[in-house]
């Protein structure tokens, strides 16, 4: 059994260190992946979350699964009427057309008198009050 020198084990040790680096690079680019496909599902950039990914792995998942999905069908809106009632088409009312005129004949009325009424009497005025000449 031989035992290794200290250069030995600063070789070994740096590369070790530069195979672990190449790894977890490729490792990150491959990773980054996931929140690109995600993304590009919901109808977002791919590439934009591939950078994201690369630079931050796990917010750009959680980011990427949290999105609105662009693609998913828009609800239709749902049109309430007072009370609960359910939706009706308004009435769809036909334009309005006119009738062409007709003159109707002129028929007189017959004269009603209007009973007399007399009209009540207002009170005289009296003239004011004078004190009598003094002497």
């Amino acid at each position: 059994m031989t035992v290794a020198s200290n250069e030995d084990l600063a070789i070994l040790g740096g590369t070790i260190y530069i195979v672990f680096l190449i790894i977890s690079i490729v490792a990150t680019f491959l990773l980054a992946i996931i929140p690109s496909k995600i993304a590009k599902k919901k109808g977002y950039s791919g590439v934009g979350f591939y950078w994201f990914g690369v630079g931050a792995l796990i917010p750009a998942i959680i980011v990427a699964c949290v999105l609105k999905d662009k693609n998913a069908p828009q609800p239709q809106p749902i049109y309430q009427q007072p009370y609960q009632q359910p939706y009706q088409q308004p009435y769809q009312q036909q334009p309005y057309q006119q009738q062409p005129y007709q003159q109707q004949p002129y028929q007189q009325q017959p004269y009603q008198q209007q009973p007399y009424q007399q009209q009540p009497q207002q009170p005289q005025k009296q003239p004011p009050y004078q004190q009598p000449p003094q002497q």
